[in-house]
């Protein structure tokens, strides 16, 4: 129940910062370049939700292959950041939204900002994804489920906070809302990864 919560969650985001961009300011170029800015993240997270499941799996056969997975998790995660650091900040950025997202120069010109703030992103994942695959394998998924609460109100938080208060441009708020939503949750889980590992040390199996 609390992995299938999770995943309700989830689904919320999309509509939830859908309903922050209409009200937001610059409504049309954000709901116009989110989709490709979402496609990005969605790229590029990949390798982090798939990492979960194969953490998973090791994990739980043995744990003596902890040090070997938190290495790789670490070395992923500066390696897809750094992937989407050279997208954001080299030219390879216009051709991708301009020759294959098809974004008019205008705005790819108005996504640039959203891109380059995802940059953390991809590695925050990974992190979060490892903790989550602990947890799962120590059988405390409850604590997965209050991290997407966490992640979930700290989107919907920020989001209001910046669009309604701050007069922030849509689609450059519901970024930032994103990042920090995700660091939220990974945030709440150091203690409860840390108190799993204590209780089922690396090496126990």
């Amino acid at each position: 129940m609390p992995l299938a919560l999770t995943s309700v969650l989830t689904l919320g985001v999309n509509p939830l910062v859908a309903f922050f961009l209409g009200r937001s300011r610059m409504p049309l170029e954000s709901l116009a370049v989110m989709p490709v800015v979402n496609g990005l993240i969605f790229a590029f997270n990949t390798a982090g939700l798939t990492f979960q499941e194969v953490a998973i799996t090791l994990y739980s056969q043995g744990r003596n292959g902890y040090q070997a997975l938190r290495r790789f998790a670490g070395g992923l995660a500066l390696i897809i950041s750094g992937l989407v650091a050279l997208m954001a900040f080299t030219p390879l950025l216009d051709f991708w939204l301009q020759r294959v997202a098809g974004l008019s120069s205008a705005l790819s010109q108005f996504a640039r900002l959203p891109v380059a703030l995802i940059v953390l992103l991809p590695a925050i994942t990974v992190i979060t994804c490892f903790q989550r695959a602990l947890l799962v394998v120590v059988r405390t998924t409850r604590a997965i489920t209050w991290s997407t609460g966490v992640e979930v109100g700290g989107i919907a938080g920020v989001l209001f906070a910046l669009t309604q208060w701050g007069n922030w441009v849509g689609a450059v708020a519901a970024v930032t809302a994103m990042v920090v939503g995700r660091l939220g949750a990974l945030v709440y889980l150091l203690p409860r990864t840390a108190r799993a590992l204590a209780l089922s040390p690396p090496g126990h199996s």
